[in-house]
């Protein structure tokens, strides 16, 4: 039976390779990166020309969440947001 492919392994892997603590070949960087887009989509451009109320400025909202991990789940994440007029 397969073993269930664990999103946090790779991103760890990954990021101990970048910072030199591990040496990935460059099927393994192909294959995690293969895995990765399958949980994570690739982002791609997108131009949108859009107005604030009236034809003011919007308001922009920056959100990062920490979210702790226990056994695969996600439980009560922490919020830090940033505002910024354009």
């Amino acid at each position: 039976m397969m073993e269930k492919i664990e999103f946090r392994e790779i991103l760890i892997r990954l990021n101990d390779n970048a910072m030199g603590r591990v040496k990935m070949t460059k099927e393994e960087i192909m294959s995690a990166k293969i895995l990765l887009g399958k949980r994570l989509p690739d982002l791609k451009a997108l131009e949108v020309e859009l107005t604030g109320e009236n034809g003011g400025p919007l308001k922009v909202v920056n959100r990062i969440e920490l979210v702790p991990m226990t056994n695969g789940n996600s439980a009560n994440p922490t919020t830090s947001k940033t505002d910024t007029d354009l």
